[in-house]
């Protein structure tokens, strides 16, 4: 194990903006090594290979970029299975083939989470558009960012804003293999490994900020169409009936009982945007609070059941 940083930035279709997310790392202030490792989804069909390559080629001795190639896999996947298997330093941050960093962001990360003993860091995240324009905040930080049942409720960071030291990744690692099933492999990763994290890790938030990039190629983010929006929503029910997987049995009451309400509100939203699409405005929450029932029931027993 070494010392320094890795970053892990995945990579399918990322011509246009991974040249600026390399660059963003390869500038950083640490006087540490910082290892790019890039997961290169072979699925990729535009010259994302050939950036990598330059970026690889001109890398400075400090600044090494790792590439790994695997056939095609879901984001989560990818992190799960490349990302997380090739990183060998103390530190591992994530980042988006789209998003990058300010100059002296992962010292700044790494001297918090020394200074407090911190296995798992986040931060915040700001938006800019495709142009580099700052738009604004992603996501609002919560008063007590630590509070499990706050991000059950949603999530408030984003992959880009994640340092995960060594030992808390190793927690992580074991506990994902409890969701080996491919109905978990579209979730929000970002919200799982945050939720896995902020509970069995030493959690620190750090006020500083990465940049996150708005475009019209974005998953989740961008200009909203209902399959994006639903797709969203399918996404964040997967992550907590994922959460609720591996950890069955551990949680407080207080806990479930806030699972079982974002549940609920990630369903009728689904159900009401369903309905609301097909012009049955009048009718559509009462409609889809009607359908939703039976999901709700058997989720609900199931939870009862497993815990």
């Amino acid at each position: 194990m070494r010392k320094g940083a890795s970053v892990i930035i995945r990579a399918f279709n990322s011509e246009r903006y991974i040249g600026e997310a390399l660059k963003s790392i390869i500038d950083q202030d640490y006087d540490g090594i910082i290892t790019t490792v890039i997961c290169y989804d072979e699925g990729s069909n535009d010259k994302t290979l050939d950036v990598i390559l330059s970026f690889q080629e001109a890398a400075p001795p400090n600044r090494p970029v790792k590439l790994v190639r695997h056939t095609h896999l879901t984001p989560f996947r990818a992190l799960q299975k490349c990302g997380f298997e090739n990183v060998d330093d103390e530190y591992i941050f994530l980042l988006d083939y789209d998003n990058y960093y300010p100059l002296n962001y992962i010292r700044e990360v790494i001297n918090g989470a020394e200074k407090y003993n911190a296995s798992f860091v986040f931060t915040r995240v700001k938006v800019v558009d495709k142009y580099g324009q700052e738009l604004g905040w992603l996501t609002n930080i919560p008063q007590n960012p630590y509070d499990r049942c706050e991000l059950i409720k949603g999530n408030y960071i984003d992959a880009s804003g994640i340092m995960l030291r060594r030992d808390c990744l190793g927690i992580v690692k074991k506990l994902l293999l409890k969701i080996d099933s491919p109905y978990y492999d579209w979730l929000h990763e970002d919200w799982l490994v945050s939720l896995l994290a902020i509970k069995h890790c030493k959690p620190l938030y750090v006020e500083r900020h990465v940049y996150y990039r708005i475009h019209e190629t974005n998953i989740t983010a961008g200009i909203q169409t209902l399959p994006k929006h639903m797709f969203s929503i399918e996404r964040s029910i997967k992550t907590l009936l994922a959460f609720y997987e591996i950890e069955k049995g551990s949680l407080s009451e207080r806990e479930i009982n806030t699972l079982k309400k974002s549940i609920t509100n990630h369903l009728l939203s689904y159900m009401s945007s369903s309905y609301k699409y097909i012009n049955q405005k009048v009718l559509s929450l009462g409609l889809a609070k009607l359908i939703s029932l039976e999901v709700l029931r058997r989720l609900f027993s199931y939870i009862r059941y497993k815990t």
